[in-house]
């Protein structure tokens, strides 16, 4: 084999071959992720803006759980009945009210009154906002605050209050759902019913699913 020759190695040397088009690697990679991107972004949002529960066919009562209050508080029992509430509701929801009362071992004194009310809203950042709004309103002033405690586990956000005068709340929100538990209790109560009023909200949601 011989050597090229010195003015080959010129040649070679200085050869400038054209140039090839840019390799698409880091252009697929990019899109994936720009693909990723949107898919992440898609389940994000239909997560906000979903209506998880639907429509109410009507009278909610027989969907409302107060089971764990009435074990909590034993006595005679008057079930849940409908309530209609007048007026319109913010933000375009769709509210139902059910009432009950508990009465001592003579079936006449008034031991317990409870209230539920449940709002339907036609998206989930509609229901989160009306439900801060009444989160905000159940703390009180900042000259008579009220203790308004995180509940866990209870939808995907509640909260509990209890004024000290025989009155508790708990109040949560999953998806476009709302519910507010409320009772009043007469005398000395010897059970949590925070907890217990929890209890109920969780049941309730998962019957209204």
């Amino acid at each position: 084999m011989t050597a090229p020759s010195p003015v080959a190695a010129d040649v070679l040397a200085g050869w400038d071959p054209i140039s090839r088009p840019p390799r698409r690697t880091l252009s697929w990679l990019a899109l994936l992720l720009v693909l990723a991107g949107c898919g992440y972004a898609y389940e994000v949002g239909r997560g906000l803006i979903e209506a998880r529960y639907p429509a109410f066919a009507g009278d909610i009562c027989p969907a409302v759980d107060v089971q764990p209050i009435f074990k909590a508080l034993p006595g005679p029992i008057d079930p849940p009945t409908d309530h209609p509430i007048d007026g319109e509701t913010p933000g375009e929801g769709v509210r139902r009210r059910c009432r009950f009362a508990i009465t001592g071992a003579d079936g006449v004194t008034p031991r317990a009154m409870g209230e539920m009310t449940v709002t339907r809203y036609p998206y989930a950042p509609v229901a989160q906002l009306f439900f801060s709004m009444d989160r905000s309103q159940a703390s009180g002033s900042s000259f008579a605050p009220k203790d308004v405690r995180e509940v866990a586990a209870l939808g995907e956000e509640a909260f509990a209050l209890e004024d000290g005068d025989g009155s508790f709340q708990v109040a949560a929100r999953d998806s476009n759902l709302t519910i507010d538990l409320q009772l009043v209790v007469a005398g000395d109560v010897g059970a949590d019913l925070a907890r217990t009023l929890g209890d109920g909200v969780r049941s309730s949601l998962r019957r209204l699913g």
